[in-house]
């Protein structure tokens, strides 16, 4: 089903309360909305509506795409599909198609949320070879933080030719550049479901406790009968838990003791962990180990601290075995390898059915129990729960 009237609408009305003085400019528009055609329909003339996706990176830059149509620089976007369920699912799925960015790598941006940050109506050259007159295209423009510091671009070749990053003041589209310019972009992801993406028919949103070390994804589709199937599946990059939360993180001098302190115990272990790319299993120990664990992925080897009660460890590969240098009241070498035969146990999961219960809680699980852990998190904000 394409975008419900109602929908697209309301982000229309929440548009022009955030700027009134655009009403005149978007009168085509308005217009189409009141008329029975389809308006997502690239069928529908004079004119329909297209989305594009306005991804940001870590250092401020806008991706831009160059489209073999029309040859200029462009975000990614494009037309709608009979199954994209909102305006924004579009962007999503075109920025996926175009430049090969997967929906779980994107947040959506603080300063626009779900609603469009420009709403841009242009001409269109006609189209002899598509059999398409000159038309209008309204393209709602949705915001995107990038997750990662960075990524690998797979471009479409059939669509566009090339993947540039700009500076926010050389954003091509000067209505676009003009309200990215005016917002504020340094505020954190939303605190809760910040990263709700409707894509190709599934709800997808980061899951991250306090700890930034083990992220995941939780997917929600809903069957052709009308079921839900969800999952929770272990990711390398989310955003971090947001404002409200209490996050936790390794100091530099806390890190420089993990590293270099003799520790007040050490031995040789013959027991082997799972990777670092077993992702599946460090979730699980996010949950299921009583949170308060961070591990400095900049270090050489194993190296994880529980900012809470200054404990540590450090495990390094060796002929014998396991070189283990470790402070504190917890075991935390103990902890992981009694956690990782459970792991095993269920079957070394990446990934884990998530349940819904009457009562609004979740619960996340192996496919044969073994491993469980709740996600119920009335208020997440103030409980610091997940973000």
């Amino acid at each position: 089903m394409p975008p419900a009237r109602s929908h697209i609408r309301e982000l229309v009305t929440a548009y022009l309360d955030r700027h009134p003085g655009e009403r005149p400019a978007l009168g085509p528009l308005l217009k189409a909305l009141d008329a029975p055609s389809e308006i997502t329909s690239r069928a529908t003339l004079p004119g329909h509506i297209t989305c594009s996706a306005v991804v940001i990176d870590h250092a401020g830059r806008v991706l831009h795409v160059r489209h073999n149509a029309s040859g200029g620089l462009l975000a990614p976007g494009g037309h709608g599909e009979p199954d994209d369920a909102t305006l924004m699912a579009t962007a999503v799925r075109e920025v996926h198609e175009e430049t090969g960015i997967p929906p779980g790598l994107l947040c959506q941006s603080a300063a626009f949320c779900h609603e469009p940050a420009d709403i841009d109506i242009h001409p269109i050259d006609a189209n002899p070879a598509k059999g398409e007159p000159a038309h209008h295209h309204y393209d709602f423009r949705f915001v995107f933080r990038l997750v990662p510091p960075s990524v690998e671009t797979a471009l479409q070749a059939e669509e566009v030719s090339a993947a540039v990053w700009l500076p926010l003041d050389q954003v091509t589209s000067p209505t676009l550049r003009e309200k990215l310019l005016g917002a504020d972009l340094s505020a954190a992801p939303e605190p809760v479901n910040a990263s709700v993406i409707i894509h190709d028919g599934a709800l997808l949103t980061h899951v991250t406790t306090a700890s930034p070390s083990w992220p995941a994804l939780a997917v929600v589709e809903r069957t052709a009968d009308g079921t839900l199937n969800s999952e929770v599946r272990a990711v390398e990059f989310a955003h971090r838990a947001g404002h409200g939360v209490d996050r936790i993180w390794l100091t530099e001098a806390f890190r420089h003791r993990i590293a270099t302190e003799p520790g007040a115990w050490t031995y040789v272990s013959a027991r082997e962990l799972p990777s670092s790319t077993d992702r599946g299993f460090w979730l699980a120990a996010d949950h299921l180990l009583g949170g308060g664990l961070v591990r400095d992925f900049g270090a050489e080897h194993l190296a994880l601290g529980a900012p809470g009660c200054g404990s540590w460890l450090r495990a390094a590969p060796g002929e014998q075995g396991w070189h283990v240098a470790a402070h504190g009241p917890r075991d935390i070498w103990a902890e992981l390898h009694d956690l990782a035969d459970r792991w095993r146990a269920a079957g070394s999961p990446d990934r884990y059915r998530l349940d819904f219960t009457e009562d609004g809680g979740q619960r996340v699980s192996s496919a044969n129990g073994v491993l469980a852990w709740p996600l119920s998190a009335p208020n997440p904000v103030e409980e610091g729960a997940f973000s």
